[in-house]
């Protein structure tokens, strides 16, 4: 009986909030402010932590928590692409084996692990739908599903109900309004503001310790995973160790051999002249004998690679270093601590500002960017080099300001630099500017 009574409590408090939602959305002035409710007012109805909405041919115009959507960072050209593959008639449950495989590999980078896909049709036709997409850490219910299916058709009244004026409407208010709005948009375009530009970065490991071969050889097991803490003394990593014994159990056969002479010719040189000459010989070919086992002695305790430090572990695949060969110093991992880390960020050439040392930085996450953090910049190279994706950029890094809680090494994100202040019409042609820059040649 205790469970009809939660499931009908349930019921009543999901109608009650429905009806609070629907009056939100008749009172909502356009469709941006429409979208805005979908993203953030839907978890009035159901938990969730993420969402977007996606509209074919506008691609990603909302998502949950963020005020303006960036339409070039990394996190929402993934979703345009993630929506495009998604596009379905029927609300349903989706996760990563629906999606291609380039995409499937960023969806832990971007997404907790279930997400729901709600299909809602738009005013252009039946055949238009628009999708909204909600994620977070628990599977979804079946109540849930129902409820949001009610929720899909409010919505699709809600998106039609917003009609254009008529056009003898929008030619009287053109007449009356351009004029002060030409001026306003002069006496705008030369007010200052900070120049601002986007750029991919990742929380690193400051002054990480490098973890390095001691010798040449073969890389036999790896004791440690990515991102695993350890201590001074932790075994990391077992080198093969087959052809230093065999090396050292010939240099010791040759050890003995040189005693044995070396002491046959003693017994020579205490009755021969000639014999005392060829001893400091015999006796050089024993020393480079001892001294050839001890070194091949230290090569082999030195097959067990430990920890010097602690921190943890900063490898990128554990798997692909075992049976493979490596050089003298050749860097195989490094270990950081968690409590210094930085940001790098990756400037690409195309977007490149003037920015002083110590120049405003926010960094967000792509798990989270509702939240974003506040760094400073360290330094910026001079020099563009090309980065991971073959692109010319430069790089730098920065410093979290006041952060208590570090984010974890190896998050991405989009960072947004803050360079000097300069008008609006500076800002809004600085780019197309710098196209016909390239195009006239001078």
């Amino acid at each position: 009986m205790s469970e009809e009574i939660v499931a009908l409590q349930r019921q009543v408090t999901g109608l009650s909030r429905l009806h609070q939602l629907q009056k939100k959305l008749r009172e909502s002035q356009s469709v941006a402010q429409i979208g805005f409710l979908m993203v953030n007012d839907t978890q009035q109805l159901v938990a969730y932590r993420q969402a977007v909405w996606w509209q074919p041919g506008k691609g990603v115009s909302h998502a949950s928590g963020l005020v303006d959507v960036e339409k070039n960072s990394p996190y929402i050209r993934w979703w345009n692409k993630v929506c495009a593959q998604l596009s379905t008639d029927q609300i349903a449950p989706v996760d990563k084996s629906m999606l291609s495989a380039d995409l499937a590999q960023q969806w832990d980078e971007f997404l907790p692990a279930h997400a729901l896909a709600m299909p809602v049709l738009l005013a252009g036709g039946d055949d238009k739908r628009g999708l909204l997409v909600l994620a977070r850490d628990l599977p979804w219910q079946d109540h849930e599903i129902g409820l949001l299916s009610e929720l899909a058709d409010i919505y699709r009244f809600a998106l039609r109900g917003q009609r254009r004026l008529p056009r003898k409407q929008i030619s009287t208010l053109r007449k009356r309004f351009l004029p002060a709005v030409l001026i306003s948009a002069v006496v705008l375009s030369f007010i200052p503001i900070r120049i601002t530009v986007l750029a991919p970065a990742e929380v690193v490991a400051k002054d990480p310790l490098p973890v390095r071969a001691p010798y040449e050889g073969v890389v036999e097991e790896l004791h440690v995973r990515p991102n695993q803490s350890v201590k001074p003394g932790d075994l990391l990593m077992s080198l093969d160790g087959t052809d230093l014994e065999n090396r050292l159990l010939i240099a010791r056969q040759a050890l003995q051999i040189a005693n044995t002479e070396f002491r046959q010719v003693a017994q020579q040189a205490v009755f021969d002249e000639k014999g005392k000459l060829e001893l400091a010989i015999r006796r050089g070919m024993v020393e480079k004998s001892v001294s050839e086992v001890k070194y091949l002695q230290s090569l082999l305790q030195r097959t067990e690679v430990r920890a010097t430090a602690p921190g943890i572990v900063v490898l990128s695949d554990a798997t692909s270093w075992i049976g493979r060969p490596v050089a003298l110093g050749e860097q195989v991992m490094t270990l950081a601590d968690p409590a210094l880390a930085e940001l790098r960020v990756e400037l690409p050439v195309r977007d490149a500002i003037p920015l002083e040392i110590g120049s405003d930085v926010r960094f967000f996450m792509n798990i989270s960017p509702d939240q974003p953090l506040d760094a400073r910049l360290n330094w910026l190279a001079y020099k563009a080099t090309e980065n991971d994706q073959g692109q010319l950029s430069y790089s730098g890094r920065a410093h979290f300001d006041g952060e208590k809680t570090l984010p974890r090494i190896g998050l991405r994100g989009t960072a947004r630099l803050y360079g000097d202040r300069a008008p609006v019409i500076y800002y809004l042609l600085r780019r197309p500017l710098a196209a016909l820059r390239q195009w006239v040649g001078f």
